[in-house]
């Protein structure tokens, strides 16, 4: 799905760890090999030790809406999106609790999206046509993620990436905002699926979170069984889509300022977000993200909100937000200042 204009962003906020853990530090104290480091390109990132997940993406929620209409708005809906646990019990839906935080009524639909990285923006794509049809009444999605106080290891649970906390929210309208998206999209490739799946159905038993937070295992196995090309090819494949439908878009107007891929490592990012579309941008997201680490559902979100407030983007300039997560999905926003 593809070029749904008529939506603007009408808020937005994010909320940072309030550290930062310095790669040198890790490296140093042996948790990250330095061989490791220097292919991923991380300076540091991002942790929150005091705010929950949920607290932060209140934080941010707040903060948006009160920059799309004040304090009181007659939402079309409630996303939230992560990646990680809330440190509540499973049922428990963060979503409804915003909704009970935020005061909004209970005819209003909330729904909590667990759809990997790209989960905020597939959400985007879902509620689209809500707020176009209803211009008066926008959408709110809210992604937050906190792997501090849990089993999952920054620094090794995964190949070629670090995790960092953050929330964002974002208020989409479809009568007004400060920037205008261009143009919307996803693809993704199915098959990839099965880099986070274990071959067989594992029983739920006292040490379960264990084998949960080791991301390596299911990769690895899908490594062994179909190499690096297995998934580097669906994977570029969907974004080679992706990127021929946004040149094709009448919204396309030649090189956009800034593109925010994925804040993960550069071996990875270099070789499939930034080998697709580094080349539309004259400016590269990895500055800020190389700082903060990967962050969940919200790397483009935040991306964009720190070019906002320190002043890197001007009216009428554009940025590219490329996103992706597992399932496997790609998106694309194309976002214009205004």
């Amino acid at each position: 799905m593809a070029g749904m204009t008529g939506l603007y962003i009408a808020g937005l906020s994010t909320k940072l760890g309030r550290d930062r853990l310095p790669v040198a530090s890790a490296i140093a104290d042996g948790i990250y090999p330095r061989e490791t480091a220097e292919a991923d390109g991380y300076s540091s990132i991002a942790r929150e030790d005091t705010r929950t997940s949920y607290e932060m993406a209140l934080d941010a929620a707040r903060t948006a809406i009160a920059e799309a209409s004040g304090d009181a708005v007659d939402l079309a809906g409630l996303v939230y999106a992560s990646i990680h646990r809330h440190g509540q019990p499973r049922l428990w839906s963060p979503a409804s609790w915003l909704q009970r935080q935020l005061d909004i009524p209970g005819s209003v639909p909330v729904l909590a999206v667990q759809q990997g990285c790209n989960g905020l923006l597939q959400a985007m794509i879902a509620l689209g046509d809500t707020c176009r049809m209803q211009p008066a009444r926008p959408a709110l999605f809210v992604g937050a993620d906190r792997f501090e106080a849990s089993g999952f290891d920054r620094w090794r649970s995964d190949y070629g990436l670090l995790y960092g906390d953050a929330a964002a929210a974002v208020v989409i309208s479809g009568r007004s905002g400060f920037a205008r998206i261009l143009h919307l999209a996803v693809d993704g490739a199915p098959e990839l699926e099965e880099l986070h799946r274990d071959s067989d159905f594992v029983p739920e038993g006292p040490d379960s979170w264990r084998s949960e937070y080791d991301v390596r295992r299911s990769k690895k196995a899908f490594l062994s069984a179909y190499g690096q090309d297995g998934f580097v090819r669906p994977l570029n494949a969907a974004l080679t889509r992706l990127k021929a439908d946004l040149l094709a878009s009448p919204a396309w107007n030649g090189q956009v300022e800034w593109v925010l891929t994925p804040f993960v490592g550069s071996k990875i990012r270099s070789a499939t977000y930034e080998a697709a579309f580094a080349q539309l941008g004259r400016r590269s997201g990895w500055e800020i993200g190389k700082n903060l680490g990967h962050l969940g559902t919200t790397d483009g979100w935040v991306g964009l909100e720190e070019i906002r407030r320190s002043g890197a983007i001007a009216r009428g300039e554009r940025i590219l937000i490329v996103s992706a997560g597992v399932g496997f999905s790609c998106g694309l926003a194309l976002i214009e200042m205004l």
